[in-house]
């Protein structure tokens, strides 16, 4: 994994490096199966372009959602903001 503001994986999923240790960067990376352009995510399955969610599952664009399947675009600008992430995308 490579060091800046985040860790990235191979698929370009990202850990802030305020909140993961790199061996925790590791393990999220490895909790994810087939996930794509992700923040901050654990224990996800076919998602894309997700922020700071957990065990979901086929999701598009959403953020800080918990055991969702097939949700789309759930994020919202002001939690870009909340969170400091525009600099990730």
């Amino acid at each position: 994994m490579k060091k800046i503001t985040y860790y990235e994986d191979a698929n370009g999923n990202k850990w802030n490096v305020a909140k993961f240790t790199e061996a925790g960067a590791e393990a999220a990376s490895k909790s994810l199966k087939n996930c794509k352009n992700c923040i901050d995510c654990r224990d996800c399955e076919y998602c894309v372009a997700c922020v700071n969610c957990e065990e979901c599952t086929d999701c598009i664009d959403c953020m800080e959602c918990k055991k969702c399947f097939d949700c789309q675009n759930r994020y919202k600008k002001e939690n870009y903001e909340k969170f400091n992430l525009f600099h990730l995308l």
